[in-house]
């Protein structure tokens, strides 16, 4: 097709993409490939399609933009198979190609099928599959007022619709590298947000009143959601950064975006289950009935409620239980390793409510000393070894710095009356370490 010979371009719709037809005056037609591409994001780069195709794809004008023709569309669409691509092929083939083949004469119309004359042969053949079934001409002459008839345009609906349509199309890696990057991005962070807030109010510690089952599964719910939507963005920006270098996109800011998306995706998970990690590790222990609640034992002979062992969900619950007993007694011994901050605070919190006392003979340590602080009157055996230290996290195990939950129990400790000084050094500790004060200090 020679380089000056004029086209005439017509905007046509698939969907909700509008493609350029350029039609030659002899009635060929040429498709710019970024616009096919639109359509189906796996057609082959312009340069395996040049050698695959030769003449069958060049440029139509100055733009650096290269057209392939009708025949070659069709046979890589048929070479592509598909859902989607056999679908733009019969579109394709009846909108475009049918018409033009028409025009150049390579097929016969409708009307000159009708006026055609029968051969003998055809009148007089006795073979079923020789003969050819003609329409009536009456639902023929309806057949082509129909398709004469001026349609109303259909209603613009791309692949998913509604809401669902952005979603699907960064999935696939179809937006731009920018619009992934950016408009997506701030999706996930608003998603983000939404689901931190909602895990936040499902842990708040001032509403626990001990239904920790229910609790443990919604805050895994939201951060399974959350690990979703962040992988969702980091694979769509992936898949749009290698769709953009096929394209003919620059290399390194490609890489970029590729690379940094997966760094980003292999640590989602770690991050995620950090934000709840006490609830997450709870809820592995409800599954698998490895409960490690503490044994609360309501001892009216010795006037005192005992607590003894590692303080898990559930501790709160039973010593709850034990406060309900008569006779009511007020004195709590606390004998723990420790356990979940948490539930800790909740039984501390338990016990400021009901007024009690609180003291240890033997140890306690970490979370144990938030229900000790408790006490309105609190008392230590000569040899008691009370025990503080930073709290523990899966993904910072020894952090220098102090998280969310330190800074809480900072508060807690100052409310009961120790000084700045003492709330440094014990949350100063690192969580593999202990410290324990002597007992001047502690009565100060």
């Amino acid at each position: 097709m020679p380089a000056q010979q004029e086209f005439r371009v017509w905007p046509a719709r698939y969907k909700a993409w509008r493609l350029d037809i350029h039609e030659s005056s002899d009635h060929y037609h040429w498709f710019a490939t970024v616009e096919v591409r639109s359509v189906l994001a796996t057609l082959r780069v312009d340069k395996t399609l040049q050698n695959a195709y030769g003449h069958g794809v060049k440029k139509l004008d100055k733009g650096p933009r290269l057209f392939i023709s009708g025949s070659a569309l069709v046979r890589e669409l048929q070479r592509m198979g598909g859902r989607e691509a056999l679908m733009f092929l019969g579109w394709l083939e009846t909108n475009i190609i049918y018409p033009s083949q028409r025009k150049r004469g390579e097929v016969p119309g409708i009307q000159a099928i009708l006026t055609r004359s029968p051969s003998i042969d055809e009148a007089t053949a006795d073979s079923e599959d020789l003969h050819i079934r003609v329409p009536k001409a009456p639902e023929v002459t309806k057949a082509r007022a129909a398709h004469h008839k001026p349609q109303p345009a259909a209603p613009a609906v791309r692949p998913g619709g509604g809401v669902l349509q952005p979603i699907l199309s960064h999935w696939r890696g179809q937006e731009t590298l920018g619009r992934s990057f950016f408009v997506s991005g701030l999706g996930v962070l608003f998603w983000t947000f939404v689901l931190l807030y909602a895990a936040f109010a499902v842990t708040e510690q001032a509403t626990y009143t001990g239904s920790y089952v229910l609790r443990q599964w919604l805050v895994l719910i939201l951060l399974l959601l959350l690990g979703a939507g962040w992988a969702w963005w980091a694979v769509g920006l992936m898949r749009s950064s290698l769709r953009s270098y096929q394209q003919g996109g620059r290399f390194l800011p490609n890489l970029l975006a590729y690379v940094g998306a997966l760094a980003f995706l292999l640590n989602v998970s770690a991050f995620s289950f950090n934000v709840s990690q006490e609830w997450v590790r709870g809820w592995w222990n409800t599954v698998t009935r490895q409960l490690s609640a503490t044994e609360v034992v309501h001892d009216p002979m010795l006037g005192r409620i005992s607590v003894k062992g590692e303080i898990g969900f559930g501790s709160y619950e039973a010593l709850e239980q034990a406060l309900q007993k008569k006779p009511r007694l007020t004195l709590v011994q606390l004998e723990s390793p420790g356990g979940f901050v948490f539930e800790g605070l909740a039984m501390a919190e338990l016990i400021r409510k009901h007024g009690l006392d609180t003291v240890s003979f033997e140890h306690c340590e970490s979370a144990c000393t938030l229900a000790l602080a408790a006490g309105g009157e609190r008392y230590l055996g000569p040899n008691t070894k009370v025990g503080f230290h930073r709290s523990w996290s899966f993904r910072r195990p020894l952090s220098k710095s102090w998280s969310k939950v330190d800074h809480m129990m900072a508060d807690y400790y100052r409310e009961r009356g120790a000084s700045d000084e003492f709330v440094i050094t014990a949350l100063d500790t690192p969580s593999n370490r202990m410290w324990y004060p002597n007992h001047g200090l502690m009565l100060q």
